[in-house]
């Protein structure tokens, strides 16, 4: 097991890093760091990611126990429904859009605001959910297995 986070934070922090790279080609930065720099940026970045990752996970497992632990201590009331139903996938939103706020602030080496990379950052999160959305509904509508009509028929 140990084994396993230890690649798992070694390939992270080098992904992290690869990203922070590519950011600063296009902007045609050159990176300042030492190698040990980036590498400790990386893996810093990483960690936070997987924070936030494993916070956003935890929601969605258990989010639907919590919701109905929650409607039982509050009633049935659709304003309480309606109030998970909006609330869990909104934190997970805005954990998401943090993620890549940080991850830009810290790649660029110069002064940026967090409200400079705000925009971006929620395009970037909404555009991923919308291809998440369509993503699954695609996969729920696509019928998988062999096909019946064109399934040769043996005879004997």
């Amino acid at each position: 097991m140990i084994l396993g986070w230890l690649g798992t934070l070694l390939a992270g922090s080098q992904v992290m890093k690869l990203i922070m790279e590519g950011i600063h080609l296009i902007y045609g930065e050159p990176e300042k760091h030492s190698f040990i720099g980036r590498q400790l940026r990386g893996l810093l970045l990483f960690s936070v990611s997987i924070v936030a990752w494993l916070v956003a996970v935890a929601l969605s497992v258990f989010g639907r126990p919590l919701r109905h632990w929650m409607i039982r201590g509050f009633g049935t009331s659709p304003l309480v429904r309606g109030f998970w139903t909006v609330v869990l996938p909104l934190v997970a939103m805005v954990l998401a859009m943090l993620v890549l706020m940080l991850i830009y602030r810290i790649a660029r080496r110069r002064s940026t605001t967090w409200r400079s990379i705000l925009l971006g950052a929620a395009a970037a999160t909404i555009l991923w959910w919308a291809v998440n959305l369509l993503f699954g509904i695609y996969v729920r509508k696509m019928h998988y297995g062999p096909s019946t009509a064109a399934s040769p028929r043996c005879s004997a």
